[in-house]
């Protein structure tokens, strides 16, 4: 955790720690975890564990460090004459953690953690000059352009790729009351979805990531985004500018 966040929290709530190595910077900072979990965190409580890490960073240990940390939550709330920690039952006894990554992340993270379920919800950034856009929320998108400042600054904007993976069952992480009007609750999926994002009967699931609603290719099997076309040289669905059969044949006419 970069200490400059130090400046926003007082001593006895901030502690510097490495996700990737397990790591306290200083034993202050260990202690200050410690006393955090035991004076804040009871076994009757809730608690998750939100993480919002650097997209490059290596996933497999930062989520290890997860599991690990919160398996030192569980050990402060629970006494050793009741339920016992199992560190190797995958993320059962574990607690619930939050992780925000872009949504193309999804593939790489079903290896390294196959009970990870990706939300619909877009992260954005005030900060962000290319990550603090929604495209499907537009009074977002209008206070965002009369933020933006110059029409350059604009023309970098890009809808959020970002998005929350959560070890939460989907049908628990209901949106927020400002955004009950973009989603609907998918009983097939049980999840909540994204009005733009249909459910395929086909796939058999609500398969939109990005973008415009997907649609189903009978030749792939299935859904993809508008801006790709199925190639029958490639045997895929392609983006025009990246095949060069497309692009021939669109010469053509």
């Amino acid at each position: 955790m970069d200490f400059r966040l130090s400046c926003f929290y007082r001593s006895h709530r901030f502690s510097q720690y490495n996700m990737v190595n397990g790591f306290f910077f200083s034993q202050k900072d260990e202690e200050n975890f410690h006393h955090f979990i035991k004076d804040n965190v009871k076994p009757s409580d809730k608690c998750l564990i939100f993480c919002d890490p650097p997209f490059s960073a290596p996933l497999g240990l930062i989520i290890e460090q997860i599991r690990i940390l919160s398996i030192a939550v569980i050990q402060h709330t629970l006494s050793s004459s009741t339920t016992q920690v199992n560190s190797e039952n995958g993320d059962e006894n574990n607690v619930p953690y939050f992780l925000v990554l872009p949504f193309f992340f999804e593939k790489k993270l079903r290896k390294i953690a196959p009970f990870l379920n990706l939300l619909d919800y877009k992260i954005t950034y005030e900060s962000h000059s290319r990550l603090d856009f929604d495209s499907n929320d537009i009074g977002d998108q209008r206070d965002s352009n009369s933020k933006s400042g110059s029409s350059s600054h604009r023309g970098q904007r890009r809808d959020s790729v970002v998005r929350l993976f959560t070890s939460l069952r989907p049908s628990l992480v209901h949106p927020p009351k400002s955004m009950e009007k973009s989603f609907r609750f998918c009983e097939i999926c049980q999840r909540y979805s994204h009005v733009t994002n249909l459910h395929c009967s086909k796939c058999n699931r609500c398969t939109t990531k990005h973008g415009p609603t997907y649609v189903h290719c009978d030749k792939c099997g299935r859904c993809k985004s508008t801006k790709k076309s199925h190639c029958d040289k490639c045997k895929q669905c392609v983006s025009v500018s990246q095949c060069v059969h497309l692009i021939k044949r669109q010469k053509l006419f």
